[in-house]
């Protein structure tokens, strides 16, 4: 729908960690232990040790390895295309997928600002 800011580098979240994993059945929200927030209606892929270890391209999720994240830190951020978000934790890394043409994808919070993609 959007694109990420072009000086976005994801600082509402690094060193932060997760502390709410709650899924519903047409998205999830990951909580961070800084109040920030991910509100995920999108696909996204889950790697651990650089290998993918699930993709998941429509909800609802039956099933989910995401919730090994939680109470991970996360170590880095990066963006890919202006649209995908990578989460870094210490050996998984969690790639949320952002183009989805006319579709909300996926919305970030820090508490006080707001991005929606």
């Amino acid at each position: 729908m959007y694109k990420l800011p072009k000086d976005f580098s994801g600082p509402f979240s690094i060193n932060q960690t997760v502390e709410v994993l709650s899924f519903a059945q047409y998205h999830f929200d990951v909580s961070f232990s800084n109040s920030a927030w991910m509100h995920v209606e999108s696909g996204y892929s889950l790697y651990s040790a650089g290998e993918l270890v699930e993709e998941a391209s429509e909800f609802p999720l039956k099933s989910t390895c995401v919730v090994q994240l939680l109470g991970e830190r996360v170590v880095d951020v990066y963006v890919e295309n202006e649209t995908n978000m990578a989460l870094v934790f210490s050996d998984r890394v969690l790639l949320i997928k952002g183009d989805l043409e006319n579709y909300e994808a996926y919305r970030i919070s820090d508490g006080k600002h707001e991005v929606l993609v």
